[in-house]
């Protein structure tokens, strides 16, 4: 069996080589449209009803959580709490509502019984406008 032994010249195109795709694949990052969170009112999809409580949450207005609860993070959400809502997704695939606020930790929450359904069916006993 034959030994490949590689040349100076042999690790240095490999390095240039792996130096060109890193630059490539950061100039596509960077150029690619970055996804921002839902604002306004078109049709996206609702949990529950037709037109759940955050649907009908104004972007730049400021909330505060009048009803502690615990999100799907396992972070306590205290009373007293206030952000500026800034928008939401909702995630169909894992029943997943993400508030985004100002500022963060956004408030992330799932649709599903054994997690917080109960908080998202009846948000607005949970969260009010200031």
């Amino acid at each position: 069996m034959s030994e490949l032994a590689l040349t100076n010249q042999d690790l240095m195109l490999i390095a240039v080589g792996a130096a060109v795709i890193a630059v490539a694949a950061l100039i596509v990052r960077l150029l690619l449209p970055k996804k921002r969170p839902r604002v306004g009112s078109g049709p996206q999809p609702a949990p529950a009803g037709p037109l759940a409580y955050h649907q009908q949450m104004v972007a730049g207005r400021e909330y505060m959580i009048v009803k502690s609860f615990t999100d799907f993070d396992g972070a306590e959400r205290s009373a007293g709490e206030r952000w500026v809502f800034k928008g939401y997704d909702f995630l169909p695939y894992d029943d997943g509502l993400t508030l985004f606020t100002d500022p963060g930790p956004n408030v992330r929450l799932q649709w599903r019984r054994e997690s917080q359904a109960d908080i998202i069916d009846n948000l607005g006993d949970y969260i009010r406008a200031v």
